[in-house]
């Protein structure tokens, strides 16, 4: 794990070099993806403070903008949880409920209560049951879906990729009694999903979809293959701050050829 950390904080700081010599794009928006905020041994949890500190900044300097906002490239940050993590409810909401910020958080509906399959940490990775879910959208925060297992939606057919799509949008309303209109791609990489994907979350009635593919929304983004930026343990607030206004746009470099292997290769690492 400490491998893996130097490596991706080395990856971070060449790229920051790099851009520092492009210009940031215009009438941009960026979405963030967290998971876990707490004491996770995971390197995509954040500890409650980085986070409280990190929104606190954004409060100050950009406007933070909803989901749907930002699907329509509206210029600002739009805050995102995959996997739907109970610390989100335990930690982050009252920040973000005292600060009037808007968030999503995308639910594994066939895990809640649970554990995800692969969880390395299982005593620090719960995830809300209903009642959570319920208490935490009563705090302001949207639900959207993330499947029903959180599985690599490329690798299945497409009648079982159709069950994890349609299968979790149903589950979710159907406890929560209203539409559910965002979808996150479980992994999220430009492998893990694939057109038949994209056709499926569009026929299921989302409005918009979210991978993981590093990267900023202008006015022609897909709507079903919106970019975000993810924020981990290695990103202190220099990092957080690089991240934000551009800085580190060269990441998304990584989400081809030899990119993406590395990725697979310091994931592979920190398991």
């Amino acid at each position: 794990m400490r491998l893996k950390a130097t490596l991706k904080r080395g990856v971070k700081r060449a790229a920051r070099m790099a851009g520092a010599l492009c210009r940031p794009a215009a009438g941009r928006s960026l979405i963030l993806t967290y998971h876990s905020v707490g004491c996770r041994d995971h390197d995509m949890n954040v500890t409650p403070a980085a986070f409280e500190e990190q929104v606190r900044w954004l409060a100050k300097h950009r406007p933070v903008i909803s989901l749907d906002d930002a699907a329509r490239a509206v210029p600002g940050v739009a805050l995102t949880f995959d996997d739907g993590f109970r610390d989100n409810l335990v930690h982050a909401a009252p920040v973000l409920r005292e600060l009037v910020l808007p968030a999503t958080v995308f639910i594994v509906s066939g895990r809640v209560g649970s554990v995800l399959a692969d969880e390395p940490d299982p005593e620090h990775g719960g995830l809300m049951d209903w009642e959570d879910i319920r208490e935490i959208e009563k705090l302001g925060v949207t639900i959207g879906a993330h499947t029903r297992r959180h599985r690599r939606l490329a690798s299945l057919s497409p009648e079982e990729q159709e069950t994890e799509i349609r299968g979790c949008k149903a589950d979710i309303e159907a406890e929560l009694g209203h539409p559910i209109r965002h979808l996150a791609y479980p992994y999220g990489a430009a492998t893990d999903y694939d057109e038949t994907t994209i056709t499926l979350a569009r026929a299921a009635g989302f409005t918009c979809a979210v991978s993981n593919r590093y990267g900023i929304n202008s006015p022609v983004a897909n709507r079903w293959q919106l970019r975000r930026i993810w924020i981990d343990v290695t990103d202190d607030m220099d990092m957080f701050r690089a991240k934000v206004t551009g800085q580190l746009d060269l990441l998304r470099h990584l989400e081809g050829g030899i990119g993406l292997g590395l990725r697979r290769l310091l994931n592979r690492w920190g398991r």
